[in-house]
């Protein structure tokens, strides 16, 4: 690389406010483009300035790490679309449970524990309350 080696400077020649203004993509490519170069000239750079292998081997981490986390909302929301897509399948295993296991059980108690009994099944009944919203009132015409 060398002191005078200008064409080189060029390409690594970046700003914090450059790199803060970066779309995630462009960022990525630099720091690979940067790490690069760097690796290809690590003798220059630790004699002249001081970077070390473990400089080079940290930007690289880090950008793999970005790199992960860049995708990762969009995973993200795409687990969660799996999810509840899978969860009318699952709440109908649930019913399906309560039906052919637990309210057969329970129903074996009708005579010894009849209070017990009433209970389950008043708690198993599904109270469907849905939000209601008073109509708004029309707005009073202006008196003559």
């Amino acid at each position: 690389m060398g002191v005078g080696n200008h064409h080189l400077a060029a390409k690594v020649n970046v700003t914090k406010s450059s790199l803060d203004q970066m779309s995630d993509s462009d960022l990525e490519q630099t720091a690979e483009r940067i790490g690069n170069l760097a690796n290809d000239n690590i003798t220059v750079l630790k004699t002249d300035y001081g970077v070390l292998g473990t400089d080079v081997t940290a930007l690289d981490t880090a950008r793999t790490t970005f790199a992960g986390m860049k995708t990762s909302p969009r995973e993200a929301a795409a687990a969660r679309k799996v999810q509840t897509a899978s969860l009318a399948q699952l709440i109908a295993n649930v019913r399906s449970i309560f039906r052919n296991e637990l309210d057969k059980m329970v129903t074996k108690l009708r005579k010894t524990n009849p209070d017990f009994y009433n209970g389950y099944f008043a708690a198993r009944v599904i109270v469907n309350r849905a939000a209601t919203h008073a109509a708004p009132k029309p707005p009073t015409p202006p008196s003559p």
